[in-house]
Parts: C-alpha cells; structure tokens; sequence
C-alpha cells in the first residue's frame, strides 16, 4: 500500500532520493515493527502505523494535488493554446509583410512604368511639336512659292505682253518704213 502511495500523480512530487530515503526508512520501520510485534503480538506494529499515516498522507495529499494538477493542465494547456496563437499570429504577420513587399514591389513597377511611358509621351509630343512646326514652316514655303510663281507667271505675262507689243511695233515699223521706202520709190 505504500508502494501504491509512491505511483502517479503523487509520486512525481517526491524526487527519486526522496522515495529511496522513505523506502529506506520504511524497511528501517519494519524491522523495528517485527521485533516490537514479537513483544506485543496483539497490537498494531509501529510499520503499519507508518504506512496508515503515509497513505493518508498520500491520499490527501493525491486530494491536495489534483486540482493543482488540475489547474497545471489547464495553464500548460493555454500556455500551448498562447504559443499556438503565437505561432499563427506570425505566420500571418509573415504572410501580412510578404503580401505588402509584394504590394510595394507592384507599385514600385508601376511607378517604373509610369515613369517609362511618361518619357514615351513626352518623346511623342515633342515629335508632334516638331511635325506641327515643321508642318507651319512647309505650309509657309509652299505659299511663298505660290506667290512667287504668281509673280513670276505675272512677269512672264508682262514680258510676253510687251514682247507682243514690241513685236507689233515691229511689224508696224517695219510695214511703214515699207510703204515709206515705197513711197518714196515712187
């Protein structure tokens, strides 16, 4: 029966020399309680007065201990419920900060992007700029070339005309100094 005492869950609160100690004591008791059995054969020997004691002890102690134990589980129970927690909360956390770089990096690109065809459009607006100049400028030289083959079409007409003229001056000239060559050959 004290042997029985010694077993779980009790026995884990008595360290391993103190069961060899109380085992040592205990055969010590015996001893004692056989030879005092030998002088008093009728009454309870010291031993089994000892082992009643520490059974009791034992039991109340087993009584003590269970809610302790009781509460130990419980606390080691949410101390792991804690830990788990714990370990989910970073995982997410992790998962969080892995989600945001990516984000980020997303945003970095677009930014990148951005950046890229802003240059795009700014190089596509300055060629407009440029066309449209240029554009202007050929437009305006077309004009003055127009204006100029007018006024060239405009001497050419001139000259043509006072070429006509000089020609029927000439011809008229030349019939009169005829009819006067003629006349006077006459």
């Amino acid at each position: 029966s004290i042997q029985a005492s010694l077993r779980p869950p009790h026995a884990a609160t008595l360290s391993a020399a103190q069961r060899r100690e109380l085992r040592s004591h205990l055969v010590a008791l015996e001893h004692l309680g056989g030879a005092a059995a030998a002088q008093h054969n009728n009454g309870p020997t010291a031993a089994a007065a000892f082992d009643v004691a520490v059974e009791d002890e034992a039991k109340s102690r087993l009584e003590i201990d269970r809610p302790r134990h009781a509460l130990v589980l419980q606390e080691e129970e949410k101390h792991a419920y804690d830990a788990e927690l714990a370990d989910m909360h970073d995982r997410d956390v992790a998962r969080l900060s892995t989600g945001i770089t990516t984000v980020n990096q997303i945003f970095s690109d677009i930014a990148g992007l951005i950046t890229n065809q802003q240059e795009d459009v700014d190089s596509i607006e300055s060629a407009i700029a440029t066309a449209n100049t240029r554009t202007n400028k050929g437009h305006q030289q077309l004009e003055r070339a127009e204006r100029r083959r007018s006024a060239k079409m405009k001497c050419c007409f001139y000259f043509a005309v006072g070429l006509a003229i000089f020609a029927v001056f000439l011809v008229l000239a030349i019939i009169g100094f005829k009819n006067l060559a003629g006349a006077a050959a006459l």
